[in-house]
């Protein structure tokens, strides 16, 4: 079961290991992790999911360009997506 609390609130800080907001680190397990969970957890058939799919891409491609590190970032993404789609979890090779 799920249950939504409207009124709850969160605060999250970066973690030291994965380095500050938009690091290639936080970026690549992102995209990776955001896909795996939707794909697990909420499936959405063909269309659906290359749909949803390159929603995610598209949004952490665009802030991975508005990272300080622009090319690592863009790289990380590409990686966690490759990654996703071969069914490779566990820590990120580097």
């Amino acid at each position: 079961r799920h249950y939504v609390v409207p009124a709850s609130k969160l605060w999250h800080k970066v973690s030291v290991t994965s380095g500050v907001e938009n690091s290639p680190t936080t970026l690549y397990y992102g995209v990776r992790n955001t896909i795996a969970v939707c794909e697990r957890w909420a499936p959405l058939g063909g269309f659906g999911t290359w749909r949803r799919r390159g929603i995610l891409l598209a949004a952490h491609l665009a802030q991975a360009g508005l990272s300080s590190r622009k090319r690592e970032g863009l790289a990380a993404v590409w990686q966690g997506w490759r990654d996703v789609r071969a069914g490779r979890f566990g820590q990120r090779r580097t």
